[in-house]
């Protein structure tokens, strides 16, 4: 559920910042930067929350091929 909600809010600020970028009249350029703040803030805390339950995995680093493994 918590990956669902994450994505869902990820998709909503990609979309806020096409429409600010998109938007002619500053007022509703104004009200998409409201409502992207207002994403940032809950998939900031979407985030610290996943982190504390453990539900936030880190990938394992990326080695490129050819590269030499320590």
């Amino acid at each position: 559920m918590a990956n669902l909600i994450s994505v869902k809010v990820a998709s909503n600020i990609v979309m806020c910042s096409t429409n600010m970028g998109q938007s002619i009249r500053t007022d509703i350029g104004l009200m998409w930067l409201k409502f992207h703040t207002e994403k940032v803030i809950l998939g900031s805390k979407v985030k610290s929350l996943m982190q504390q339950k453990g539900w936030l995995k880190i990938p394992p680093y990326y080695y490129s091929p050819g590269a030499p493994h320590n």
